[in-house]
Parts: C-alpha cells; structure tokens; sequence
C-alpha cells in the first residue's frame, strides 16, 4: 500500500532502563505507521536523521503536507530534507 500525501511526524519521551529515549513516529493521513525509530537524541540531527529514514523507506513517495508540533527543528529539518519539493509544513497547535 503506497503512503498517502499527508504525512504526521511525532515523537514521544520514553523511559528504558531507567534512560530517557525519544520514539519517532510517522504516519499518514489514513492512519498507517511510515516508519518507528528509538534514539537517544532529540535534536536537529536526530530529526535530519528520522525524516531521511521515513523519506528513503518510502519508495520515492513525496508528502504533500507534513504535520509536526510547533518545533522549529522540525520544520528546519523538512525543508533541507526536501528543499526542491514544493510541499507545505503545518504546524499542530
């Protein structure tokens, strides 16, 4: 099933062993799970790094819209990700 055109981008503290741990999560707009990454880091590389995952995991599929929270590092990260793709970030409020 190819992903649809809307893409949401989360991530979520968690606690392993005691160590906190982000979960990265993509989905699009019909509910499919893109792609899950664990990582030790939340930062703009840690963002570079799971936006390229998601983007090369899907078979060439270009979102139109991508959905994150209000982070600008997000946002940033999306734009140099695909800086020749005419698509639009939104931010949740």
């Amino acid at each position: 099933m190819r992903a649809g055109d809307k893409w949401h981008l989360d991530e979520v503290a968690l606690k392993i062993r005691g160590k906190r741990h982000w979960l990265w999560q993509a989905d699009d707009q019909h509910g499919v799970v893109l792609d899950i990454l664990v990582q030790e880091r939340r930062d703009q590389v840690a963002a570079e790094r799971f936006l390229r995952r998601v983007l090369d995991g899907e078979a060439g599929a270009e979102p139109r819209v991508v959905i994150t929270d209000k982070l600008a590092r997000d946002s940033q990260s999306i734009a140099e990700q695909r800086a020749s793709s005419a698509q639009r970030v939104e931010q949740s409020r």
